[in-house]
């Protein structure tokens, strides 16, 4: 079964729904372990996500599984096929869930939630898991199951950390589980008993998996070549793993400790099967800090020889101010396109409490160099709204922006702003948030204070990032508003376009729950909603963090400065 012709000839993006990719992987169906994979956003945003192309290619090796795909269908397929009462279909076979063992969903953001509850229903599943009886066993996976407990009530099971490491264990049991018996209880009581996996109502507590040598593990070398342009259209190949900064905002820095990185024959061999296998002309070499990869020299020479030579582009979207060479720039200048940095905050003493080890005079040499290469524009990410922040430190960035501009008139420069998240596992867990009203305020001196008008400002609706600073310290009490605003019509709230705050406050206001009380700073004895799940860092570790930050003490990275005893390694 495939959609109608003449209802994707009325919609938007109608590729997005078709499957027939370059490198489309389709199987008999006979004995074999079924898993839908599913992304709780739209085709473009989906297949851009590297950890949910890794677990489709090792599930597809396997001879005694498959892995087939859906995406969150966009508003107007989602009218369409409600229209016609026809239920979401995969792309590689265009058949329903029922037909399938497993539905696993890879959840990066918490403002996906409320698509998750779209895709169940379009599958015809009820959406609590507690309504669910039999097949398929509904799990999830990524960055949000390591707080998971707003959406606990629509998931069977949750695998916290690298899902490389856990995915294998899953098709063992649930194989060995099928032969032995039909009754759901005892397959999630086995899953329970597997590292890195949280059965709500079973587990006690849960700790995350870590891989240990991505070396190791598999990686896909044909990925599919998406039918229209997605978000991250080019080659993919993840240098590094993991990162030991210590940024006491950054979820990531810490939820993916500790460093692992990939050799860099390990990287050629990679790169060069994967351009073969797609025809791509740009590669991206992926890590929360590229710069940071400890044979830089050696990646800049790869590029030099044997990328330039033949025409290949590259990307590399995550670089520090303070440890790039004009070398390195030179080798992946060839297009001469903007360059992004994230100084996060405008005066210095503000980056100290962050941990962010960078300067002033840091920021402006960057600058210096990447004009010189010939490079046209540099983007600046900043936050407002970080803790002990003052008028001084909101006015630093646009006194830094002014000074940036002046000193380099022919510099594109381009300014993103957004509202600081407490996020789950980091030191800054217990720190408050702003209110929109506040971060108003903030954004609009900024503005008021760029003397430049050839500044390009932009800023994120705070409004959104009330709405994930809720998602993600929230707790299980969250679900009944999540299934209310998503009645209500809730969809891809991380569209701008499309984010509705009104339902969301209209449901706190009949639920009875005052939103403003996730905003507020908290303390070490204050129960957290993700205790049970040990991401490996120590509570007590992120704690002295955050009195540390709080104080503007700075600690250097721990893979040049000796262990500080964070507890992952």
């Amino acid at each position: 079964m495939n959609y109608p012709f003449d209802l994707l000839y009325r919609i938007r993006k109608p590729a997005s729904y078709i499957g027939n990719e370059y490198n489309i992987i389709r199987k008999d169906f006979k004995d074999k372990i079924k898993i839908a994979l599913a992304f709780p956003d739209t085709y473009e945003v989906g297949m851009s996500n590297l950890g949910f192309s890794i677990i489709y290619s090792i599930i597809n090796s396997r001879e005694d599984s498959l892995a087939e795909r859906i995406f969150a269908p966009w508003v107007d397929m989602e009218e369409a096929l409600r229209k016609r009462r026809i239920p979401l279909l995969t792309l590689e076979s265009g058949k329903t869930i029922s037909d399938f063992d497993i539905l696993a969903f890879s959840i990066p953001y918490e403002l996906n939630y409320s698509n998750i509850l779209t895709i169940l229903d379009l599958c015809g599943l009820p959406l609590l898991s507690s309504e669910r009886e039999g097949l398929p066993l509904v799990i999830a996976g990524g960055t949000c199951t390591a707080h998971p407990s707003p959406i606990v009530p629509f998931i069977d099971c949750f695998i916290v950390g690298d899902g490389e490491e856990v995915i294998n264990g899953i098709i063992d049991a649930f194989k060995e589980w099928k032969n032995n018996s039909e009754r759901k209880g005892e397959l999630l009581e086995f899953l329970s008993g597997i590292e890195g996996i949280y059965v709500p109502g079973i587990s006690r507590y849960v700790k995350r998996r870590i891989v240990e040598d991505i070396n190791t593990v598999q990686y896909p070398t044909s990925p599919l070549v998406p039918n229209t342009e997605i978000v991250h259209d080019r080659a993919v190949v993840e240098i590094m793993r993991g990162c030991t900064r210590g940024c006491r905002f950054c979820e990531a820095g810490f939820l993916y400790r500790p460093v692992r990185e990939r050799s860099i024959e390990n990287i050629k061999r990679l790169s060069e099967e994967i351009l073969r296998s797609t025809g791509y002309g740009e590669i991206g070499f992926l890590s929360l800090s590229a710069s940071d990869y400890s044979n830089l020299e050696g990646l800049t020479r790869y590029i030099e020889e044997s990328l330039v030579p033949s025409h290949i582009s590259v990307s590399i979207p995550s670089l520090r101010i303070d440890t790039v060479s004009g070398d390195f720039y030179k080798a992946i200048g060839e297009i001469k396109r903007g360059l992004t940095f994230a100084p996060e905050a405008g005066t210095q003493r503000l980056r100290d409490v962050i941990n962010k080890n960078i300067t002033e005079d840091d920021i402006f040499k960057t600058v210096e160099l990447v004009s010189r290469e010939g490079w046209k524009a540099v983007k600046l990410y900043f936050m407002i709204g970080l803790p002990t922040e003052t008028e001084e430190d909101i006015l630093g960035i646009a006194d830094l922006l002014n000074n940036i501009k002046k000193m380099y008139k022919k510099i594109e420069l381009n300014v993103s702003v957004s509202v600081f998240v407490p996020k789950p596992h980091t030191p800054f867990q217990w720190a408050g948030q702003i209110t929109p009203e506040e971060a108003k305020k903030k954004i609009t001196l900024i503005r008021k204070n760029l003397v430049r008008r050839d500044i390009n400002m932009s800023w994120h609706d705070p409004r959104v990032s009330l709405l994930e600073g809720i998602l993600s310290r929230g707790g299980a009490e969250l679900g009944d508003i999540i299934i209310k605003s998503w009645r209500k019509g809730v969809r891809f709230d991380a569209w701008t376009d499309q984010f509705n705050w009104d339902i969301w406050d209209s449901s706190f206001i009949e639920e009875g729950i005052d939103f403003i009380g996730y905003l507020k700073e908290k303390t070490f004895l204050d129960p957290l909603p993700w205790d049970f799940v040990d991401a490996r860092v120590r509570k007590e570790f992120l704690w002295d963090e955050y009195i540390s930050g709080l104080s503007g003490v700075r600690r250097e990275d721990c893979r040049k400065a000796g262990c500080y005893n964070c507890g992952v390694c």
